[in-house]
């Protein structure tokens, strides 16, 4: 599985090092040793999350390494490149998956690399098309004592809205490299990493502290390299702003401010629609009221074309889809 190996405690007697007298330590001499102060392990305290964080990197590092070879970019989000740039032990910021983020125009071979690496695909879609015409992500897994979950992106966000504001090529141009053991890999630049923390937690209700903790870190250790003219000119193009803002005000009503007052003033007076407010207030309700959720992508998409295949997809799905609904076979099982 490419798995990192959990730190194991090695309780055979402690020896010297080769040429240097080899035998056993005294008893003082290993006393004296245990109160030198020795390096903070990067796992930090010795837990559940530490050794599932330093597992699911490890796989980073394999797939960062696959996707060097083949010379394909592949930029790493939320959990993966917070704990690569701003938390200093595997152990404070627990990870579920692995975000991955590719362009469009190279899925088939990113697909064919996450096969090579052992990844299973999940479940079907509605139709063979709706990933990625319709849908943001698909979901694989690597491994399968301790599986992990990869959700690899062709764009940053749900709702569907967003998959027609948003440019096709949002956190691409301006991505920057860092590394993870013997490969590197992208993550976005410092002012649309903010854009996506932000959006991220209020398409999903700022449900978890976690979330903004995680955009006051990355605010407090990119302080005095974010642009944030270009970040507030980049949120209006890609009409953002009400997301935004409103993790934004969620973290300085927990943490206290984190911007100047001239960017929430902007936020503020940004142009903001019925349609903005109506996908957002629905988008944390998408798992439990599928009806209203397809409902609100229809209304509040633009393009009449892309509407009406959304809705054909989601009226009339493909027979490999309905088989997981229906275990009868005859005819007119599909209607």
């Amino acid at each position: 599985m490419g798995e990192v190996a959990p730190p194991t405690h090695n309780d055979a007697p402690v020896t010297a090092r080769q040429g240097e007298g080899a035998g056993t330590l005294t008893s003082s001499e290993v006393s004296r040793n245990q109160m030198q102060p020795s390096a903070p392990s990067p796992l930090g305290p010795l837990s559940a999350t530490g050794l599932r964080n330093a597992r699911m990197m490890g796989l980073l590092e394999r797939i960062a390494a696959k996707f060097n070879d083949a010379d394909l970019p592949l930029i790493v989000l939320k959990g993966g490149a917070l704990n690569l740039t701003v938390y200093e032990r595997l152990h404070q910021r627990p990870m579920d998956d692995l975000d991955l983020l590719i362009r469009p125009e190279e899925l088939d071979r990113a697909l064919g690399l996450i096969e090579e690496l052992g990844g299973l695909r999940s479940e079907s879609q509605v139709r063979g098309d709706f990933f990625p015409r319709f849908h943001y992500e698909t979901e694989y897994t690597i491994g399968s004592i301790h599986p992990v979950k990869i959700d690899l992106h062709v764009r940053p966000f749900r709702p569907l809205r967003y998959a027609q504001l948003v440019p096709k090529d949002a956190f691409q141009a301006r991505s920057r490299p860092v590394p993870i053991g013997r490969a590197t890999i992208l993550i976005p630049s410092t002012e649309e990493m903010l854009i996506h923390l932000t959006a991220h937690a209020a398409i999903h209700g700022c449900a978890r502290r976690m979330w903004l903790e995680d955009i006051r870190l990355w605010i407090a250790a990119h302080r005095q390299e974010l642009d944030w003219d270009r970040f507030v000119t980049t949120v209006n193009r890609w009409r953002l702003a009400l997301p935004v803002r409103i993790a934004l005000q969620r973290v300085e009503t927990q943490f206290g401010p984190v911007c100047p007052p001239s960017v929430s003033q902007a936020l503020s007076n940004a142009r903001v629609s019925w349609r903005d407010r109506l996908a957002l207030r629905q988008a944390p309700r998408d798992a439990g009221h599928p009806a209203s959720h397809i409902a609100v992508n229809a209304l509040c998409t633009p393009g009449w074309r892309f509407k009406i295949g959304y809705l054909r997809a989601m009226l009339f799905p493909d027979r490999s889809h309905m088989a997981h609904w229906y275990g009868r076979n005859h005819r007119g099982w599909l209607p």
